[in-house]
């Protein structure tokens, strides 16, 4: 009986996949603007403890959403957001390096925008 149980939850989460995944997409975006405002907040504050924390958790995400890409079936917007996310990693390295707080704003605009994007157009929200 639990397996049964058990299979029916696995079917369900199968079946459910593709919008599973869509607002997986949305919440890491939402993280990653999260992370990149502390990385900000943590550079203006001179506080290096919270903003190495909060780099690694932004680089993570940047790195997870350019890793699940299908750049296979759609090359040319596969293609584009790697170069995207590429130059957010670049970003956020030069900021953590520098200390810069612009380099971070730049992070931040684009996550904003990234953001809107998916949640208008893909989730239509």
């Amino acid at each position: 009986m639990i397996a049964s149980s058990a299979y029916k939850a696995y079917k369900n989460t199968l079946t459910n996949t593709i919008d599973d995944r869509l607002n997986i997409i949305a919440i890491m975006y939402d993280g990653a603007l999260s992370f990149a405002v502390k990385t900000k907040e943590a550079i203006e504050s001179k506080n290096i403890l919270e903003k190495v924390y909060a780099i690694e958790r932004l680089d993570a995400i940047l790195l997870a959403l350019r890793n699940v890409l299908d750049v296979k079936n759609y090359p040319e917007a596969g293609k584009f957001l790697e170069s995207v996310y590429d130059f957010l990693l670049l970003q956020t390295l030069k900021a953590n390096l520098n200390n810069n707080i612009e380099e971070m704003d730049v992070v931040i605009r684009y996550l904003k925008q990234m953001s809107e994007i998916w949640n208008k157009e893909v989730l239509k929200k």
